[in-house]
């Protein structure tokens, strides 16, 4: 059997929040409170500390209702047609850019097409000349002028 700490009394409640709602916590003095706490916790089994409770609930009519949302079921939904929104509009970006890669991507294959073809056209071929890989356009005049000069 585990032994348990004997019950204390809490603090008293007090404050704005208390008498907002309309609680009497000046209602009973500490002694009063005690000793409701030691009949409370004397009795030794749940259903009478059940009954103890009921004797003093007062039953009242309701004023007012306030108007309570489905199970959390709009906040769901509200939440989940924003993160949609988001994402849709993170998608369009998204798809705006590939637009531009893949127009980008054209152009660059283009241009490498076309420069391959200016090369091709302009290339010079120089028969007798082992093939020179030179860097600049002056390396490759001296070879071409050294092989002209010897022929």
């Amino acid at each position: 059997m585990k032994l348990m700490p004997p019950k204390q009394l809490g603090p008293r409640c007090n404050g704005e929040l208390y008498s907002k709602r309309n609680k009497k916590c000046s209602l009973f003095s500490d002694g009063k409170r005690q000793e409701i706490l030691q009949d409370f916790y004397s009795m030794r089994s749940l259903q009478l500390q059940r009954e103890y409770i009921a004797r003093y609930i007062k039953l009242e009519e309701i004023k007012q209702k306030t108007k309570q949302k489905e199970s959390g079921h709009a906040d769901l939904k509200t939440e989940i047609n924003s993160l949609k929104t988001s994402i849709e509009g993170k998608i369009s970006h998204l798809v705006d850019d590939i637009k531009d890669l893949r127009k980008e991507n054209t152009e660059c294959k283009q241009r490498i097409v076309e420069s391959e073809r200016k090369l091709k056209k302009f290339n010079l071929i120089v028969y007798g000349v082992q093939g020179i890989e030179t860097d600049t356009t002056d390396e490759l005049l001296k070879v071409i002028g050294d092989y002209l000069h010897y022929m």
